[in-house]
């Protein structure tokens, strides 16, 4: 029994620095998309004011990047020829604000699994975690459909002759809000081992 105990607890610290790994290894991926997407290696759709012609091209005009990045919104440039400066910030800074939310996220997971790790499970700072956790997913939700549909596309259009219009999939937000729901369950089931522990050291 006491050595079945000790695998359960090995196999766990194991399972945790792993899942601590997988956070820097997703952390990574989010690092190298971001540089991709300054790159400009973001496809988009280029309608010509001249005869009305579209045609689906990356913002940097190069078709041979190591990394496309297609992001859940449908973006239009209306333009006469190429691509202003503002209208590649603007589709860029769209793209940049996807990889908030997930790189923080990773980042402060990474702490949640080094607690686990450490056998500290039930802890106010996992509790913290899942909350921020939370917090941060659901407020993409609400707020980047808001920038990528109305802000970002009316500060572009004021700074250039070239149109940006924004299609928005609000799929995108419901799967954020998803998520955060998720960790807010996830943060209660903590609250509550949390208050277990708390409760059951006090009778001791």
């Amino acid at each position: 029994m006491l050595v079945n105990m000790k695998d359960r607890k090995l196999w766990r610290t194991i399972t945790a620095y792993l899942m601590q790994i997988l956070c820097y290894v997703f952390l990574v991926s989010i690092l190298n998309q971001s540089i991709s997407m300054i790159q400009g290696n973001i496809r988009i759709t280029r309608i010509s004011r001249q005869n009305n012609a579209s045609a689906d091209i990356y913002v940097s005009g190069d078709n041979d990047g190591s990394i496309k990045i297609i992001l859940p919104e449908q973006i239009y440039i209306t333009t006469d020829d190429g691509i202003s400066k503002a209208a590649q910030l603007g589709v860029i800074s769209i793209g940049l604000l996807h990889m908030i939310p997930a790189s923080l996220c990773a980042v402060i997971l990474s702490f949640f699994c080094f607690n686990i790790a450490r056998r500290r499970v039930f802890v106010t700072n996992n509790f913290k975690i899942l909350i921020f956790c939370s917090i941060i997913m659901i407020a993409y939700a609400i707020v980047m459909p808001l920038l990528s549909i109305i802000v970002i596309p009316a500060i572009v259009n004021m700074q250039t002759v070239d149109f940006m219009g924004v299609g928005y999939d609000i799929t995108n937000s419901i799967k954020g809000g998803i998520i955060g729901l998720v960790f807010l369950f996830l943060s209660s089931v903590f609250k509550y081992g949390i208050d277990t522990a708390t409760h059951t050291s006090n009778e001791i």
